[in-house]
């Protein structure tokens, strides 16, 4: 009988365990974005603030719809002088465009 209960109580620390990190993985991948849906996000003016951590590889992207608990994406960039490089472009092809119409 003691067996039993025991072999029942690891079953259940697995499923505890396996529901809690299942939870954690699905409750990240909300609050991610990849560095080709973040400039397609800023191309299409849905960004309204980005924060550059202390580390200078992650950004703190805060949309401008959506839910107010997902909102902010943490976007890993390849480096910050190519993510200033790609925005400088951006910004200048609209001014560009903007001056010729």
């Amino acid at each position: 009988m003691k067996s039993g209960i025991k072999t029942l109580a690891i079953w259940l620390i697995i499923i505890i365990i396996s529901v809690a990190v299942l939870s954690g993985l699905l409750n990240n991948s909300d609050r991610k974005m990849n560095y080709s849906e973040l400039i397609q996000a800023i191309n299409q003016g849905q960004v309204s603030e980005i924060e550059i951590s202390s580390d200078k590889e992650t950004l703190y992207v805060t949309e401008k719809s959506g839910d107010m608990n997902n909102r902010v994406k943490e976007v890993t960039i390849p480096s910050l002088d190519t993510f200033m490089k790609e925005i400088s472009e951006n910004i200048a092809s609209r001014t560009n465009y903007s001056n010729t119409r």
